[in-house]
């Protein structure tokens, strides 16, 4: 697959922007108030989320539109979403789990709530895993299972996510 440049660009200005709105919480919860002009741009840096969500649309369909509906396709598809997320996940998700356990005050508000099943499984839960963050990470993993459930068929991706649709199945397929 080649590389399209312009959304490395995009992509680059979009993860800088998450990163100012971070930084704006986090000097509000342990330093103080940002200066409101400095937090009114910088605090919107939370749409670079909403677009690193549909840059992954596109790219995971730009990437396997011409792949072959095989077995051996959806092993692999798994195996490369799953490698490119958890193992640079996994520890730093064990390692806040410890740190909670340590030192339950250690999170701004305080004895931190988190689920152990989305903190060390990515799937949706309760609480949000123990790396905040992550919460993007649970929303991947679903949009990847979903991806995949399209890829594999379309009626099994409509009978998945409408059980008491036999009509539209019937209609599509």
């Amino acid at each position: 697959m080649a590389v399209i440049q312009s959304l490395q660009v995009f992509r680059g200005f979009a993860a800088l922007a998450v990163v100012a709105h971070h930084a704006v919480n986090s000097t509000n919860a342990f330093v103080g108030e940002a200066p409101p002009h400095v937090a009114s741009i910088l605090g919107r840096g939370h749409l670079g989320v909403d677009f690193f969500f549909v840059l992954s649309g596109f790219i995971i369909m730009y990437a396997h539109m011409d792949d072959y509906r095989t077995v051996l396709a959806v092993r692999h598809y798994a195996f490369k979403r799953l490698i490119r997320i958890f193992p640079p996940y996994l520890p730093l998700s064990v390692g806040m789990i410890g740190l909670y356990a340590a030192l339950p005050g250690f999170s701004a508000s305080g004895g931190r709530d988190y689920s152990l099943l989305s903190s060390l499984l990515l799937l949706p839960a309760d609480q949000p895993p123990a790396l905040s963050v992550a919460w993007t990470l649970v929303h991947e993993m679903q949009f990847y299972a979903v991806f995949l459930l399209f890829f594999v068929s379309r009626r099994l991706l409509v009978a998945a996510l409408y059980p008491s649709s036999n009509r539209l199945i019937t209609f599509i397929g």
